[in-house]
């Protein structure tokens, strides 16, 4: 939509970062969505995948960006999270963290068994 040099990607993401912000702030005081939620809901409908206000190729150009953008991301998700709310639901975290290191060790298992030929299961190469 604007291009693929990088005037006009930096010229893109000034003209769409407003509307990334009030979206994200919109989902928030509508408590649909955290804020964090909604911008990044806004980032991928207007990205390539979405409308295509920004190509791919812009978004390599724009990697730096990309970067400093992801570290204020995390920056306000930690500060968004309550101590005295984590605490309440300290179970339901524990067990969520628990599945995810299973279900994350059993695919690494079943990619190294199906893709790789090594038979983790077993401790022995796999024949075929």
């Amino acid at each position: 939509m604007f291009g693929d040099s990088l005037p006009a990607n930096l010229l893109a993401l000034a003209l769409l970062s407003p509307a990334w912000y009030l979206a994200g702030r919109l989902a928030g005081k509508l408590r649909l969505l955290p804020f964090i939620t909604g911008y990044l809901i806004a980032g991928v409908v207007s990205g390539p995948a979405g409308l295509g206000a920004i190509s791919a190729e812009g978004l390599a150009a724009l990697r730096p960006v990309d970067h400093t953008c992801l570290s204020l991301i995390a920056l306000a998700a930690g500060a968004e999270l309550q101590l005295a709310e984590l605490r309440k639901i300290r179970r339901q975290v524990c067990a969520a963290r628990h599945l995810y290191l299973h279900l994350s060790g059993c695919s690494s298992l079943l990619l190294a068994d199906n893709v790789l030929g090594v038979a983790a299961l077993q401790g022995a190469p796999h024949q075929r």
